[in-house]
């Protein structure tokens, strides 16, 4: 029988693709856990194990569910909680509601007392939500260190520094020890051979990132069998088949002995130049390839790398060790002036919570009684330490895909959740492929490309990661388009490199044009001219969308850009923010003779706003006049009674503001700024 993927009745591990549901798989097992029993079930015949519901409910501050971003942290509280006021409110859902059905079935085989059991745990839980412990793995681990600072021997009002304030302090220590006379004689060798100020980068890794920190440190001389071991993986394991098509076409040669000699001479890494090495050992240096072609891959290959396996030059290797070492003395001073002022003035930063965590897992308890951790597939070791130790006692419960495992420059480590998988949940994920999110043709072609990425050779297969489980299956609703879609690949033809960018652009504009014109894509088309949603264009880097943008206006297409730097720069969220600091000012200031020159600047600029739109003269007449705060008093007094972001809507909405931006180019994506303002209010 298939495990309920909803169950508390043991600790599992769910291995889920894309679009699979993890969000809505993991609120619905929230609410077991604070029911103590399986009130969410997938099918009729998995059991509820109701009469367990006492010893095994848990309150909100045993529950712990770990996220990667604050973002997904949000959503999840707000998924838990809007879950919850619909099985308290079932009788208000529409028909149409998705979660409807899961609610019903999970009621339908309950008597009596256990649907009262059920209203009362979660009218309680929702009384009491600002206590659950919904939070990224950096939340998690602070509110360890606050609840046993003692232990931690650290401030127990700890603050965490912002990342301005984290680079403030990083540079102030960085330039007292470089100018610290104790280090000048030091400082002095490693500029022989490298820049301090080119170095910069490397120091910043050293000083924030444990994991580059530790491989550092644990730099040994003469360390060099593992580096070895990777280079032959990478390069000449390979190679093998190819190697064996050589040997077999040599087979009857004379020179096949010097071809095995020179294959293993490249894997003990003793070859000085491909050439002279050839030479020496009796090897054409063609490796007889119009003979034995199988052998010209062999040559290109071990010629392109043979600088990865010539005699190391011990002299070298000795000053590389030495500055090393020297390096390593400035680094490790730098980092502990950095934790030392962090420690004098209260506060920790990111990298540190982690470190000082994992100090005092091992010497306290925590308590809880339910771990859930979500995308475990960017989960590093330090972090699944921490987790296995809080949750020593607990019913642990992980989900991830390795396939998504994209923050590896951010420490995430995907062996990680190959190997607590092997070792913790004995080798058997349960599996989520159904994916709920696309269209079948995308779900195919996604698939290919995965087949083509992730299915094992015979070479690999002892070492691959993703051994199995890289395929999503779609899912047949009537809901979904007809049209089962298209994917088109755009290749642009470059004839400089600078050029790529705006090649790329105008190429994807002249597609974008087409649809919005009707030629490809009716349906899209028909969209755009009821002006709803159609196209979404996604990019990996913000300073490639500007290239975009300018290329659709240039064919007269609006469009905006979600993110793009310097937000709070712009000309519409400044000036939000003047009438919003006047109104401020306003509120604490009563009279217009105590305002600064300060509160006079912010006031102006108020005034002279696209909201408020005064003349340079009115402004100069109203200062005069000492009536600013008559102008402003509607809202002044609109302020204490309701929400700053629905007082911006009301500020807006009465001043016709977007009638005066609508006057002004990039429209669209002035309305977009003030909308995501609003709504990060």
């Amino acid at each position: 029988m298939k495990k309920n993927k909803f169950s508390i009745q043991t600790s599992f591990a769910i291995s889920a693709g894309a679009g699979s549901g993890k969000t809505y798989t993991l609120s619905r097992r929230f609410i077991n856990i604070l029911l103590g029993f399986d009130f969410f079930i997938e099918n009729d015949s998995q059991e509820h194990f109701y009469e367990e519901r006492e010893s095994k409910c848990a309150n909100l501050r045993e529950i712990v569910t770990i996220t990667y971003t604050e973002a997904a942290a949000l959503e999840m509280k707000e998924r838990i909680f809007g879950l919850i006021h619909k099985i308290l409110y079932l009788e208000t859902l529409d028909k149409d509601d998705g979660d409807l059905n899961s609610i019903l079935l999970a009621f339908k085989e309950l008597e009596i007392d256990a649907k009262d059991w059920v209203h009362k745990r979660l009218n309680t839980a929702i009384k009491e939500m600002g206590e659950a412990n919904i939070t990224t793995i950096h939340g998690f681990c602070l509110n360890i260190l606050r609840r046993h600072a003692d232990t931690a021997k650290i401030d127990g009002s700890l603050d965490v520094y912002s990342d301005d304030d984290k680079k403030q302090l990083f540079q102030k220590v960085y330039f007292e020890v470089i100018n610290d006379e104790l280090y000048q004689k030091d400082i002095l060798e490693i500029n022989k051979y490298i820049s301090m100020f080119k170095s910069l980068a490397l120091v910043e890794r050293y000083v924030f990132e444990h994991k580059f920190r530790q491989s550092f440190d644990n730099y040994e001389h003469g360390s060099l069998d593992a580096i070895k071991e990777i280079l032959v993986n990478t390069f000449l394991e390979p190679l093998s088949d190819i190697i064996e098509e050589a040997r077999i076409e040599l087979a009857s040669d004379a020179k096949l002995p010097a071809l095995e000699r020179f294959i293993k001479k490249a894997y003990e890494f003793e070859i000085e130049s491909f050439n002279d090495s050839a030479e020496t050992l009796g090897v054409s240096k063609t490796l007889g390839a119009k003979k034995y072609p199988a052998t010209t891959q062999v040559r290109d290959t071990i010629q392109g790398l043979w600088g990865y396996f010539c005699n190391i030059d011990t002299n070298k290797e000795t000053l590389f060790s030495r500055i090393i070492e020297i390096f390593r003395k400035i680094l490790r001073e730098i980092k502990s002036r950095y934790d030392e002022q962090m420690r004098a003035e209260g506060v920790t930063d990111f990298d540190s919570i982690i470190q000082q965590a994992s100090f005092i897992m091992d010497k306290i308890e925590t308590g809880y009684r339910y771990i859930m951790v979500d995308e475990f597939q960017d989960t590093n070791a330090i972090q699944w330490e921490i987790v296995k130790k809080a949750g020593e006692s607990s019913n642990l419960f992980v989900v991830g895909d390795e396939k998504q495992s994209i923050y590896s420059f951010q420490g995430g480590e995907i062996e990680v959740f190959h190997n607590a998988i092997k070792e913790q949940f004995d080798g058997k994920p349960q599996s989520m492929s159904q994916n709920f999110r696309s269209d079948k043709l995308i779900i195919e072609f996604v698939n290919k490309l995965f087949t083509s990425i992730f299915k094992p050779t015979e070479i690999s297969q002892a070492n691959r990661l993703i051994l199995s489980d890289y395929e999503a299956s779609h899912q047949d609703l009537e809901s979904m388009s007809k049209d089962d879609g298209t994917v088109k690949f755009l290749i642009s033809k470059i004839d400089k490199k600078d050029e790529e960018a705006q090649s790329e652009a105008a190429n994807l504009a002249l597609f974008i044009k087409n649809i919005v014109e009707g030629n490809i894509y009716p349906d899209i088309s028909q969209k755009i001219k009821e002006n709803k949603p159609a196209i979404a264009v996604l990019y990996d880097a913000k300073s490639k969308m500007l290239d975009l943008k300018f290329a659709l206006y240039n064919l007269g297409i609006e469009c905006k850009v979600s993110k793009s730097d310097n937000f709070y720069a712009k000309e519409e969220i400044t000036d939000v923010f003047f009438v919003l600091k006047a109104i401020t000012i306003l509120r604490k200031k009563s009279n217009w003779t105590d305002l600064s020159s300060s509160n006079r600047y912010h006031i102006a600029g108020a005034l002279r706003s696209k909201i408020i739109r005064m003349t340079d003269k009115e402004v100069h007449n109203i200062f005069d006049n000492q009536t600013a705060i008559s102008i402003l008093e509607p809202w002044y007094e609109r302020s204490f009674q309701i929400a700053p972001n629905k007082l911006v809507q009301e500020i807006l909405s009465f001043t016709d503001s977007y009638t005066a931006y609508a006057q002004l180019e990039n429209y669209e994506q002035r309305v977009a700024n003030i909308e995501s303002l609003i709504a990060s209010m």
